[in-house]
């Protein structure tokens, strides 16, 4: 995260205050996100200044295309609610929703992949009446990333949520495979961010199901994320 903070920092100070400045390739705004990935390493390094920090990158693409608005939102506000830093309001999820109804219009892959993502994990922390139209918009994303129309890394993400669904269906055992699996994966791939997401489905999976052995193997599971 300290790299993403200079990287970040040095794009802030390349576009000069320019929003659009070296807009032509991927995204019409990369100053704002730049800000979004400053405010990201900002917070997860405790490190004041984050909130301004997405503020501004959220006004700058209000009239924005769908790739880029979904982008910030993604960065800013989806991110901060999958580690408990926000919480999903109604004026955050009013925002994301009117996205989706224009990623809709586009019929990018990316674009719906990210308004969908903000969408779902917004609504997931919320109430559980959403659950299932939630669920069901992560498994659109994870289809169309399998098919490498989407990025990949959204998989493990994923299925993060559907672990801790199965286990609010009384599914343990699979549960624990599934989280295990994630866990796996981020670790043995140098992943750092959403090892903690994984370890936390796969320790109350393990908790729920009780066994001395899953004690033992919550315990352990807890100490592998410390030392990451």
């Amino acid at each position: 995260m300290h790299e993403v903070l200079r990287l970040a920092q040095y794009a802030i100070e390349l576009a000069g205050g320019d929003a659009t400045k070296g807009g032509k390739i991927a995204t019409s705004s990369p100053l704002a996100l730049a800000m979004s990935f400053r405010g990201l390493a900002r917070w997860c390094l405790g490190i004041t200044g984050w909130r301004d920090d997405f503020d501004q990158a959220v006004q700058m693409v209000k009239t924005a295309e769908a790739v880029t608005r979904g982008g910030v939102l993604y960065y800013t506000y989806t991110k901060s609610i999958l580690h408990g830093v926000l919480r999903p309001g109604d004026a955050i999820l009013h925002e994301m929703t009117e996205i989706l109804s224009s990623a809709e219009q586009t019929g990018e892959d990316v674009a719906f992949g990210l308004a969908k993502s903000n969408v779902a994990f917004a609504l997931l922390h919320r109430d559980g009446q959403s659950r299932p139209y939630a669920l069901e918009l992560l498994g659109q994303i994870r289809d169309i990333a399998m098919r490498q129309r989407y990025s990949r890394t959204a998989i493990p993400m994923i299925d993060v949520f559907v672990a801790q669904d199965l286990a609010l269906k009384g599914d343990l055992d699979g549960a624990v495979e599934l989280a295990q699996a994630v866990v796996d994966e981020e670790v043995n791939g140098g992943g750092v961010i959403f090892v903690p997401m994984a370890t936390n489905a796969l320790v109350e999976a393990l908790l729920q199901r009780g066994t001395n052995v899953d004690i033992q193997e919550a315990q352990s599971a807890i100490d592998r994320m410390a030392s990451v």
